[in-house]
């Protein structure tokens, strides 16, 4: 039961995530879905119902499969000309990362 109601509260926060990407077009759905998540993090009651992470499971169910597909619905052609957007967007993920938890632990 506790496996329905955690993917239920994750599928509602996808479904909000999904309509506030399409009224905010010039905002990535992926920023989206990551201020939904941490905003799920971050009540208490909404964190509560969701399960506790298993990276685990995680990386072999969903990211594995995910990564798979992608890469082979993307054109080669598509990521040689978008490299540089790819690699500037990753590197400055990190960096932003980087500062951020910096600044936490500090």
């Amino acid at each position: 039961m506790s496996l329905m109601l955690s993917s239920f509260v994750v599928l509602i926060a996808v479904a909000i995530s999904d309509i506030i990407a399409k009224t905010v077009s010039h905002v990535s759905s992926t920023y989206i879905n990551l201020v939904m998540g941490i905003i799920l993090g971050i009540i208490p009651f909404t964190n509560h119902l969701i399960l506790s992470f298993d990276d685990k499971i995680f990386m072999i169910f969903i990211i594995a499969p995910l990564l798979f597909f992608e890469g082979q619905a993307t054109p080669a052609l598509l990521v040689r000309k978008k490299i540089n957007n790819i690699l500037g967007t990753a590197v400055g993920l990190a960096a932003v990362s980087a500062i951020i938890v910096a600044i936490v632990v500090h």
